[in-house]
């Protein structure tokens, strides 16, 4: 007996040598297939990792958390962080570099004067730790009417307002919110992740301006006027706020330049930052000086500032319509 707690001691502290001073390796074999190499069972309601890969100063760079997700690589060292998900169904493996919002396919229309559907194969959501879920087959509806999940955020429905469409993931059930922030709405309890999709206008009779969104452009299902008649001869200001939301990078926009008055020739310009433009140019009347005429065009104008378009005419014979067909968010 003695002899074999000799035994067992020298094991123990040859298992201790190699905790505190080290090995150049360290291997596990066995036998049988059906044994385990190794069990690591902590007590009930551990809450620290079940193991840690740590730097020579001791940070942790790899880990294994209380749940068994298994974290890889420091972001705050310029390494990918990667989450593997447990049993929960948090997803497949996820960076967190990964650009939040980020979808394919991704379609976002209004139902009516209330609602919102969203749709998208994939779409990266991300929490507050920047752990990002990739939420598959999503197809879910806000109801301005309702209250949290797949409602309105926070308050109650207002008029004349711009509301902002998210998708958001409690760990087990992807749904839709509506808040009037584009940064961080309330969250109902138990969600975490979420991602900005889109927006949409409350007109002054509160009903969802009708519109069809594809990736991150939006189109109006009719034209807004947001200027007629326009006839100042230097770059002035053209207020988009009820057309184009605060996020919007680019108004998608239709210009009209017409004669009111006999002129050979007459340009209306529009431009993103009151000094560059672009110009509509309108052709000369005929020989009879008989005709109306009329030039329109399309273009995509980039907003320098937000919800904010400049234009001029080059005469008083011009004036200049403008009309809003949709616009780009980021």
């Amino acid at each position: 007996m003695n002899k074999l707690f000799f035994l067992y001691g020298a094991f123990f502290l040859f298992l201790c040598q190699v905790v505190i001073y080290g090995a150049d390796s360290f291997k596990i074999n066995w036998t049988a297939t059906t044994d385990k190499g190794l069990i690591i069972k902590p007590p009930a309601s551990q809450s620290a990792n079940l193991q840690e890969w740590q730097d020579s100063s001791g940070s942790v760079v790899s880990s294994v958390n209380s749940s068994g997700q298994i974290t890889l690589g420091d972001s705050s060292k310029g390494v990918n962080k990667f989450l593997m998900s447990d049993s929960s169904g948090l997803g497949s493996w996820s960076a967190v570099h990964a650009i939040v919002g980020y979808a394919k396919n991704l379609i976002v229309k209004n139902s009516g004067a209330t609602q919102v559907i969203i749709t998208a194969d994939e779409l990266i959501l991300e929490d507050t730790s920047n752990v990002i879920y990739i939420a598959s087959s999503v197809n879910v509806t806000a109801d301005i009417t309702s209250s949290g999940a797949n409602g309105l955020d926070t308050g109650s429905e207002a008029s004349s307002t711009w509301y902002y469409a998210w998708v958001i993931y409690d760990g087990t059930t992807v749904a839709s919110l509506l808040s009037t922030s584009a940064t961080a709405p309330t969250m109902p309890s138990g969600y975490t992740y979420k991602a900005l999709v889109g927006s949409v206008r409350n007109d002054a009779s509160s009903n969802f301006i009708g519109f069809h969104q594809i990736d991150r452009t939006v189109y109006y299902n009719a034209y807004s006027a947001a200027l007629s008649g326009g006839s100042v001869t230097t770059m002035t200001s053209v207020s988009l706020t009820a057309l184009v939301p605060p996020i919007a990078v680019a108004a998608i926009v239709l210009g009209e330049c017409e004669y009111v008055n006999l002129s050979p020739i007459g340009t209306c310009s529009i431009g993103y930052d009151g000094t560059n433009s672009m110009t509509f140019l309108v052709s000369r009347y005929d020989s009879s000086y008989t005709m109306v005429a009329f030039e329109t065009q399309t273009a995509i104008v980039p907003l320098a500032t937000a919800q904010t378009i400049y234009y001029m005419v080059n005469d008083s014979y011009v004036d200049f319509n403008l009309w809003v067909s949709g616009y780009v968010t980021p």
